[in-house]
């Protein structure tokens, strides 16, 4: 009777027994310092839970931590997590019962992470790209005053149009800066954008049209609408808008819209209905 109720009490110790491999003080079910560093010490450092494996109760992995926060939790200062690295036949190869929905993958042909957005009988693995926080971002710029416009000279061809008011805009701050002159607008490296203008509502003083531009920093011209006199007692002008899209590396990209007056007379920028400048960013 006493040798069956001391192999009781043994098998009941066993049972909620933590095991501890080259540690004598375990602090999960099963506990790994593979440092030998913890010193049977019960408060244990982040340096001296950095080289081990903990295993709680309830099934609960920590690497690098032996308080998982998580069923797999891994900290670390000086690594990274590796995924599996496998290329697309070695991916596609993975047997069914393996690669449920939420598998993820580094894929070596791609140099993407993957992750399984499908099923488990028709996987369908789609790329991990980090969000941008400025993709289809906006700001659009109005004209508030009205401006004339004559044919220019041998030294100015064009004249700036002035947008003084931000109707809308949604993108992160640095990106695109209207400066201080309300002519000018800069555009961060790094982004493409697209420019869309709409030169509103133009009066003419005679039948000649007016050329307008999006001129880029270097003098370069990125659009270009010739725009018709309202003429037959039309309110509208016909073919006012230009488009242009802009990929900007390596410095800031500054642009203007401008305008000129062909032959005499002049135009009046503004007549009613505000030209508008619209610029997203793509990406």
């Amino acid at each position: 009777m006493k040798k069956l109720i001391a192999a009781s009490i043994l098998l009941s110790n066993l049972a909620i027994a933590q095991i501890g491999i080259q540690t004598a003080n375990p602090m999960a079910s099963l506990h790994v310092d593979a440092g030998r560093d913890n010193l049977d010490k019960n408060d244990l450092s982040q340096d001296q839970q950095s080289n081990d494996f903990a295993i709680l109760k309830d099934g609960s992995v920590g690497i690098g931590t032996i308080a998982p926060k998580g069923k797999l939790d891994i900290e670390s200062t000086n690594s990274g997590f590796v995924p599996p690295r496998l290329n697309n036949d070695q991916r596609d190869n993975i047997p069914v019962g393996r690669r449920p929905p939420g598998t993820m993958i580094y894929n070596t042909q791609a140099s993407k992470l993957q992750v399984n957005v499908g099923t488990d009988e028709i996987p369908v693995w789609t790329n991990l790209d980090t969000s941008s926080n400025t993709i289809n971002t906006s700001v659009v710029f109005s004209k508030t005053d009205e401006q004339t416009i004559t044919h220019g000279s041998s030294t100015t061809k064009y004249y700036p149009v002035t947008f003084q008011s931000t109707l809308f805009s949604n993108v992160p701050g640095g990106f695109i800066t209207k400066k201080a002159d309300n002519t000018t607008i800069a555009l961060a490296p790094g982004k493409t954008y697209k420019v869309e203008v709409n030169m509103g509502r133009l009066l003419s003083s005679d039948n000649n049209h007016t050329w307008c531009r999006i001129i880029g920093d270097d003098g370069e011209y990125l659009s270009a609408v010739s725009i018709l006199p309202n003429i037959m007692d039309s309110w509208w002008n016909t073919f006012n808008t230009m488009l242009t899209f802009i990929k900007v590396t390596g410095a800031q990209k500054t642009i203007n819209v401008s305008c000129q007056k062909q032959g005499a007379g002049s135009v009046i920028i503004n007549h009613k209905i505000a030209p508008i400048v619209s610029i997203t960013i793509m990406d």
